[in-house]
C-alpha cells in the first residue's frame, strides 16, 4: 500500500490538481505539521495497515466458511455481522478471471483489479482463489455492480465475470456462489465480457 504524506511548516492548502491526481490514482493524501516526528507517523500507519489486513483476512475466512460450510453458522455469522454484513441484506457473489495475464510470478492485472474493486465497492469482500477473484457485494443491484466493473475494466475483452443469483439472506450466500457458471468465455454462461455483455 502507498500513501502520500506532505509535511510543511504551516497548514497546507492543497491545489485541486493534487487532490484530483490522488483521487485518480487512488492514493491517500495526508498532511502533517512540520514538527511531527516521522517515526510517529509511520507507527500510526503501520497500526492502521495491520488492523486493516487482519480485518480483510478475517472477512475472507468468514466468507469462505459461508460459501463452503453454510450449515456451520458459528464460523461466519458473528465476524460478518460485526462488520456490517447483516442477515437481511441482498448479497451477490462474483467470480472474475483474466487468464491472459497469468505468469509464473502471478497475475499483476488481477492484483490491480482487486485493489480497484476494494476502492469502489460500498460494502463487500474480495479475495483471490485459484487464479480467480471471488467477490461478495452487499446491498447493490446487479446493474450497478456490472456498470462499476465495466468502468474499471475499460473494455478489456480478456476479463470475464461470472455473476451469481442475488440472495436476500446472509445464510444463503453459498446459493449465490453455486449458481454462477465458471468465469470463462462461454456464450451459455452468465458472464460479462467487456466487449459484449451476456444476460
Amino acid at each position: 500500500d502507498t500513501v502520500l504524506i506532505i509535511s510543511v511548516k504551516s497548514r497546507p492548502a492543497f491545489s485541486q490538481e493534487i487532490i484530483d491526481y490522488c483521487n485518480e490514482i487512488q492514493l491517500p493524501l495526508f498532511s502533517t505539521s512540520w514538527d511531527t516526528p516521522f517515526i510517529d507517523i509511520m507507527r500510526i500507519f503501520s497500526e492502521i495497515l495491520l488492523k486493516n489486513e487482519h480485518r480483510e483476512t478475517s472477512l475472507a475466512a468468514a466468507l469462505k466458511n459461508a460459501i463452503y460450510y453454510p450449515e456451520n453458522e458459528d464460523s461466519y455469522l458473528n465476524p460478518l455481522e460485526s462488520n456490517g454484513f447483516f442477515r437481511d441484506m441482498n448479497y451477490t457473489v462474483l467470480m472474475i478471471s483474466c487468464h491472459t495475464y497469468d505468469s509464473d510470478s502471478g497475475n499483476s492485472y488481477l492484483e490491480q483489479l482487486e485493489k480497484k474493486i476494494r476502492y469502489f465497492m460500498s460494502k463487500g469482500i474480495v479475495y483471490e482463489e485459484g487464479k480467480h477473484l471471488i467477490v461478495l457485494f452487499a446491498g447493490e443491484s446487479v446493474n450497478d455492480i456490472s456498470q462499476k466493473l465495466y468502468d474499471v475494466c475499460q473494455n478489456n475483452s480478456d476479463v470475464y465475470v461470472g455473476i451469481g443469483t442475488t440472495v436476500s439472506q446472509l445464510t444463503d450466500i453459498h446459493r449465490s456462489y453455486e449458481t454462477f457458471l465458471p468465469a470463462v468465455p462461454d456464450e451459455s454462461a452468465l458472464c460479462l465480457s467487456y466487449n459484449h455483455w451476456h444476460s
